[in-house]
Order: structure tokens, then C-alpha cells, then sequence
């Protein structure tokens, strides 16, 4: 599969947006999130699609090693560093609390515990459980849809996903006090995240030549969704409760239904950037500018460092309290941009570097190399 540089641009946009959105200045950036969301959804997809036709037990072999090797070190070395840095000054109740869950890719579902506490350093890797959930059911799920049901399926997921919030919603709020207890579970479920992979994986087996006019549906799409957005903003800020930032997308809110419908407009949105990005225009050479795209591709890296920078630099550098945000912000993602740099390329870039050293397609037999044609 051909290298597609904008998309790389798209992940920088999205993790741009993650920080200003953890750093108080930008109340639709958790957006981000979705946007990431889908576009594993088109990635994923577009890799599993194109080696469905290798046997199953290499095809699966293939995908969780590569996986692994992209996923697995720097979030264990996250994790490591943060059990060294407690056995050196002591365990908090969070880290006791959470622990297991961060290890064994769970800790989307801490949150539903009575006694939850909010962990200050790693709370937003919940999404990191989310994409490892994922990835347990959709290899499986793309191998063996035939290929003619596959775009129906994907179509299911995208209609059912809102509905299913709704339940699990209605189930939720007799035992969560508040509707932003309920809201924020919702979000950081698995399940609910569905049509956001999904409306990847439809991008991703869409046939081009029928893609018409991929600009018109995302200028098309961006003024519905702001319409929405902000028709539910001034719903809910007719007592001058909430700043314009967030454009009527406010994070882990059942008001308006919000909950239900709120992450299926901003999925489609990004489904439809994905598609635009695909070719050849001028937004996607704007993606493709070498410090947009480089920031995407050390993406996962800024995402896992951001959250903990911001409470250290604080720390360490109180007078960035007093500063203009814009200074402060721009210090703040020039620190973790150059950890991040650092960690792609001393960790990452040597674990990448083993894709292609296990499960190569030459490695079939000479019949199962031809079936696979």
C-alpha cells in the first residue's frame, strides 16, 4: 500500500488539537481523538483488505507482529518509567488503583469503578486500550466477511454504534450520579468507538473511480457539522455557561444527546478529510508539508509524553503559569515535540526497523504464495 504523506499531515493535525485541548485553550480539540480513531480505521483496514487472501494463521501472525513492534515498546517504556519514577518517591492511590489495567490494555474500562480516581499522568491512555481492543476483533472480523458483505457490515457498525450509546447510556445513569460520570464511560467504551472505525474501514473499501467529488462532501459535511455544533452550543449556553471553543462539541456530555450523536458527525467529518486527503489537491499539499507531516509520523510518541509534560513543566517551571498561553504553549509543545523526536528516532524507528524480519509473504509456501495472487 502506497504511502499516503497527507495522512501523516492529518495525525499532526489531530494531536495539535489533543494538546491545545489538554492545555485549556481549545475546547473541540479532544476531536482529535476521532480523527485518529478513524483513520486506524482506514489504515488498519486498507492493510487487513489487501492481505486477506494470505492463510489465515500468517495473515494473523503477520498483523500482530507488526503491530506489536509499532505499539508495545514505547507504551512498556512509558509504563516502566512511570513504576520507576513511584519507586523512587512512593506509590499514589491512583497508580495502586490502575496499574493492572494499564497493563493488560484495559484501562478504558477503570472509569466505571465506584472508588475511580483521575490520574494526573497517564489518563488519556484509555484511547491506547481502545485501539488494542480494536485490534482483537477486526482482523478476524475482515478475513472472514466476504468481500461483497464487507461495505454492508461496515454500514451496520455506523448505524447501530449511536444506538448502542443510547442504551448504554439509559443503563448507566441510574448508578453514575452525574452526566458526565455516564458520558465519560461511554466514550472511553470500545463499543462505542465502532462507527469511528468503521467509517475508516467504508473509506478504505470504497472503490475510487466512484469517490465523486470528495471536496464538495467535506465542505458539505464541515458546514452540517458546525451547524450542529453550534445550534447545541447555544442550547446549552443560554445561561453563559460555556465558552465558544468548543463549538458545541463539549467533552463527555449527555446534554442535548450529545453522547449519541455528537462523535458519530465528527467521525463522518474525518471519514470525509481521509477522502480528500487521498488525492491529490491543494489541502492535501498543505498535509503534506514536511513539519506537518513529520509531526504526525511521531505522533504516538508526542500523544503518550503530552499529558504528564504539562504537570512536570509546571512543576519545573513554575513562571510559565504567568506567562501569554500562546508563549507558554508554544514552550510546552517544543519540549515534548523534541522528547518525541528523540524517542522516534533512538526507540521507535529500531523497533520498526524488525517489520520485515518475521512473516514476510516469500516465506509461504510456493502454493500459498499462489492462491494469495
Amino acid at each position: 500500500m502506497r504511502q499516503i504523506v497527507a495522512l501523516d499531515g492529518m495525525r499532526g493535525l489531530a494531536i495539535l488539537l489533543v494538546m491545545l485541548f489538554h492545555f485549556g485553550h481549545l475546547g473541540v480539540g479532544w476531536v482529535g481523538v476521532q480523527i485518529f480513531f478513524v483513520l486506524s480505521g482506514f489504515l488498519i483496514t486498507s492493510i487487513l483488505v489487501r492481505e486477506a487472501s494470505y492463510p489465515f494463521g500468517f495473515y494473523i501472525k503477520r498483523f500482530y507482529w507488526r503491530r506489536t513492534l509499532r505499539i508495545f515498546p514505547l507504551y512498556i517504556l512509558f509504563i516502566a518509567g512511570l513504576t520507576l519514577v513511584f519507586l523512587l518517591v512512593g506509590f499514589n492511590s491512583a497508580f495502586r488503583q490502575q496499574w493492572s489495567y494499564l497493563l493488560t490494555y484495559t484501562f478504558n474500562f477503570v472509569r466505571m469503578r465506584s472508588d475511580y480516581i483521575y490520574p494526573v499522568y497517564w489518563g488519556h491512555l484509555w484511547s491506547l486500550a481502545v485501539e488494542e481492543q480494536f485490534y482483537l476483533i477486526w482482523p478476524a472480523l475482515i478475513y472472514f466477511t466476504p468481500a461483497r458483505y464487507r461495505r454492508p457490515v461496515m454500514l451496520g457498525i455506523v448505524i447501530l454504534a449511536p444506538f448502542s450509546r443510547l442504551v448504554i447510556g439509559a443503563l448507566l445513569s441510574p448508578h453514575y450520579g452525574s452526566g458526565q460520570a455516564v458520558a465519560t464511560i461511554i466514550h472511553n467504551l470500545t463499543s462505542s468507538q465502532l462507527d469511528a472505525f468503521a467509517l475508516g474501514a467504508l473509506i478504505a473499501t470504497e472503490d475510487p473511480a466512484r469517490q465523486k467529488r470528495p471536496g464538495w462532501v467535506l465542505a458539505a459535511v464541515s458546514a452540517l457539522a458546525l451547524a450542529a455544533g453550534l445550534a447545541n452550543w447555544w442550547s446549552y449556553n443560554q445561561h453563559g455557561r460555556l465558552g465558544i471553543s468548543t463549538l458545541g462539541y463539549i467533552p463527555n456530555s449527555t446534554d442535548n444527546y450529545l453522547h449519541v450523536w455528537g462523535y458519530t458527525v465528527l467521525n463522518i467529518w474525518s471519514a470525509a478529510l481521509v477522502r480528500v486527503l487521498c488525492r491529490k489537491n491543494w489541502l492535501s499539499r498543505i498535509f503534506e508539508l514536511k513539519p506537518v507531516a513529520y509531526l504526525g509520523k511521531i505522533s504516538y510518541g508526542v500523544y503518550v509524553y503530552h499529558l504528564p509534560a504539562r504537570p512536570l513543566l509546571a512543576i519545573c517551571l513554575p513562571w510559565m503559569k504567568s506567562i501569554f498561553w500562546p508563549l507558554g504553549f508554544a514552550f510546552y509543545f517544543a519540549s515534548v515535540f523534541l522528547v518525541s523526536h528523540l524517542s522516534y528516532q533512538w526507540i521507535e524507528r529500531r523497533f520498526l526497523a524488525l517489520k520485515d524480519t518475521h512473516f514476510l509473504p516469500s516465506a509461504l509456501s510456493p502454493v500459498s504464495r499462489i492462491n494469495a495472487v
